[in-house]
């Protein structure tokens, strides 16, 4: 099961909250509104995750987090397979465009980037790893060497990529810094996947 989002009622709540974070402070934006009501009827699968995400980066930087880890598992809507509904294609079109990969030419360029400002992205983290290419049909996920008996600082190597259903996070704030850090340095491109592998 792929864990999307919380179902309405606690999305809605943990958005009043935050907003209550956000309306004590004037240089504080406010938080990602929740995808509930027409919004999540009109969203998708993709969407609710993405918008979802963005809260919980939100609540990281600007406080909150608390209220999103006291969330049970009873308060999310899961799915066996991650998809858009029909309805969207024949009503509404492509809700979005297409994430397009990157040449080359571009792959190697951002790749060295990364190698480059590996130290500032993972900090201590990075004296035992290195990033090595990026992978998928769209470059969407970069793979990341390590050589070491450690754990990293969030917790875990994981199975999935970057521990995304592992269980395991001692700190998930930051391994969600990580990624954020590496979508900073290589935008407009994006990843959605860290690989660990063990380095041969």
């Amino acid at each position: 099961m792929i864990r999307i989002c919380p179902l309405p009622l606690a999305w809605a709540e943990i958005v009043r909250q935050l907003s209550k974070i956000s309306s004590l402070n004037p240089e504080i934006p406010s938080p990602p509104i929740a995808l509930i009501l027409g919004g999540w009827n009109f969203s998708d699968d993709f969407e609710k995750k993405n918008r979802w995400d963005a809260t919980v980066e939100w609540a990281e930087k600007f406080g909150g987090i608390e209220l999103i880890y006291q969330l049970n598992d009873a308060d999310f809507y899961y799915v066996d397979e991650m998809s858009r509904p029909v309805y969207l294609d024949y009503q509404w079109g492509e809700t979005s465009q297409p994430a397009v990969k990157p040449t080359e030419e571009t792959l190697t360029a951002l790749i060295q980037k990364v190698i480059t400002l590996w130290g500032e992205i993972a900090g201590s983290d990075s004296s035992y790893s290195k990033p090595s290419n990026f992978s998928g049909a769209k470059a969407r996920s970069l793979i990341v060497e390590y050589d070491t008996e450690e754990l990293p600082s969030w917790g875990t190597w994981g199975k999935d990529p970057g521990g995304y259903r592992d269980q395991k996070f001692t700190d998930r704030p930051s391994f969600t810094a990580l990624r954020r850090k590496i979508n900073d340095v290589i935008q407009p491109h994006k990843v959605d996947h860290i690989v660990f592998q063990r380095k041969k």
